[in-house]
């Protein structure tokens, strides 16, 4: 008689314990704010998306997500997003649907470019970005005027579009550890920044007018 050596109670990859499920949608359904950090979760559990329109805040740092799901547009509710150091590549254009977000933190991942959808979100006040892969930042996103905060570092942006002067409401632009070569001149015309930091890229000049806001 031949044995087998599979062991019937292992996960296929990629699912979660029945046990895990449980208790996850017990949070979904009691909680409006998830702490899911450190979970080692590979996807955002069906669950979340069926049952979680009245989420506001999931925290999803140091998970193990490489996708997000289409429909994330169900979280009807949601403000704020947390999925520092995963290994998303990209962003779905579903994340537009998101319409309350109005704070977004996508840092350390290995995401190469934001989607253009991003520029619905009109309530959105930070969007976080740093140390990822992505080479450009899109003039659609230079739409935002709700934005106060955009963090950019650690990527690979070569050129920022002069219609950046439509983020009219930006108070802090960091967007160091790249590769610029010059900065916008519509930069000088924000009349709430407050804050640039740009060291670490490859500046030949800054430029040659007057910031109306007098940033540091």
């Amino acid at each position: 008689m031949m044995l087998s050596d599979h062991n019937t109670d292992e996960q296929p990859p990629g699912e979660l314990p029945e046990h895990q499920v449980k208790e996850l949608l017990m949070e979904v359904r009691h909680q409006t704010i998830l702490h899911w950090n450190y979970r080692r979760l590979r996807s955002l559990p069906k669950q979340l998306l069926e049952e979680g329109s009245h989420i506001r805040h999931i925290y999803l740092k140091r998970n193990l997500l490489t996708c997000l799901p289409e429909n994330l547009g169900s979280l009807a509710q949601l403000t704020y997003c947390y999925l520092h150091g995963n290994l998303l590549k990209a962003l779905p254009d579903s994340i537009g649907d998101v319409t309350c977000l109005q704070v977004l933190d996508v840092g350390n991942n290995k995401i190469t470019s934001l989607p253009h959808s991003l520029a619905k979100l009109t309530s959105l006040r930070s969007l976080v970005a740093v140390y990822n892969k992505i080479t450009s930042f899109p003039k659609d996103l230079c739409r935002l005027r709700s934005l106060s905060v955009l963090m950019l570092s650690g990527n690979n942006i070569t050129h920022l579009p002069e219609a950046i002067g439509g983020l009219t409401g930006l108070q802090g632009l960091y967007i160091d550890h790249n590769q610029l070569k010059e900065l916008p001149r519509s930069l000088a015309t924000l009349p709430m920044l407050t804050r640039i930091s740009c060291c670490c890229n490859s500046l030949t000049h800054l430029p040659a007018v007057t910031f109306v806001s007098r940033p540091t």
